[in-house]
């Protein structure tokens, strides 16, 4: 049916749809592609047993998490992101949790990808994973690339220094001298001292004194000792002019602080965040760099390509940068 309507011969469509042709010339690649709209019309797909056989390949990657909640936590937007630049390369993700006991058990890795029927790993395991499972995947060669992680090579995260210092090289910037940065939560992931990196740069490239106010507070929802910390903060005589807030708990909480204590944000107070997503819960929109998850997930699904393609290869760690999303909280001063 395909090869009547495209004009061409049944062999010609089935290298087509296997992915056999050299589509070089303009003429080419305008058919090959009105025989595989052909094929998406009458709800052809091809067969993945025999494809898997043939190519050696599942045309699959495995997205791996924690069964523990804290150690891989995965925003809905990566993952969302994740589906969408695996569908535009016509392969599947499948998600799967293992234990800490499985992920260090010896041949667990391999007989993982025969299992779950995948070329490659994408490791979404971000805090306190166990050290030897890094050097079980590289012993076992498997194509994997670690998401999140503060690895050298192999991984796709997030430039959480940069994001740091471009916030607050951006109040600096805008006139203010007296910039604070503040963070009330957990303090397991590298993202939480790489951000105060940054901003520490920052402050002392411009030769600035920094004021870091920083306590682990666990659950990250008990708001009591972090309503009392930056209560102190925006009480006290010598209140920053601004701040840098790292992620949404302390954003909205020091909102609501300043708020009571009738500051106006931003006459009173410049306010920039370091988030998963822009900050409007409070009916304003927070100045916010926001993480890009739409490149982590590309990038990430990228390396894994690489990765699957030459195994035995390594690549140097890619740092995505967040993007800026203007709000109303901040102004020259």
């Amino acid at each position: 049916m395909i090869a009547a309507e495209a004009g061409v011969s049944k062999h010609t469509v089935a290298r087509v749809l296997n992915g056999k042709t050299k589509e070089v010339w303009p003429s080419t690649i305008k058919r090959a592609d009105h025989i595989r709209k052909l094929a998406a019309k009458h709800g052809y797909r091809t067969n993945a047993a025999a494809s898997a056989i043939r190519t050696k390949r599942f045309n699959a990657n495995g997205l791996l998490l924690s069964t523990t909640m804290h150690k891989a936590t995965i925003h809905w937007h990566t993952q969302a992101a994740l589906l969408k630049a695996h569908h535009e390369l016509d392969k599947h993700l499948i998600v799967g949790q293992m234990d800490d006991t499985q992920l260090t058990t010896q041949g667990q890795m391999p007989k993982l990808l025969r299992q779950w029927a995948v070329d490659g790993l994408l490791v979404f395991y971000t805090t306190q994973f166990p050290e030897q499972m890094i050097d079980m995947i590289n012993n076992d060669r498997i194509p994997a690339v670690w998401m999140n992680a503060d690895l050298t090579e192999n991984a796709v995260r997030p430039d959480d220094f940069d994001a740091g210092f471009q916030a607050t090289q951006k109040l600096i910037a805008m006139g203010h001298r007296d910039v604070a940065y503040l963070y009330f939560g957990r303090a397991q992931h590298y993202s939480v001292g790489h951000r105060q990196a940054g901003y520490l740069l920052a402050m002392r490239e411009a030769g600035l004194t920094p004021r870091v106010h920083q306590q682990e507070i666990f659950p990250t929802w008990e708001i009591g000792q972090r309503t009392e910390q930056i209560s102190e903060i925006l009480k006290s005589p010598n209140r920053p002019t601004a701040v840098v807030t790292n992620g949404a708990n302390t954003t909205l909480t020091t909102l609501y602080l300043a708020c009571q204590l009738r500051l106006s944000v931003p006459e009173d107070l410049s306010l920039i965040a370091i988030a998963d997503m822009p900050i409007r819960e409070l009916g304003l929109a927070v100045h916010t760099f926001v993480i890009d998850h739409e490149s982590f997930a590309k990038q990430s699904v990228d390396m894994i390509q690489q990765r699957v393609a030459e195994p035995n290869k390594s690549f140097t760690t890619a740092k995505v940068s967040f993007i800026e999303s203007d709000g109303q909280t901040i102004q020259s001063f």
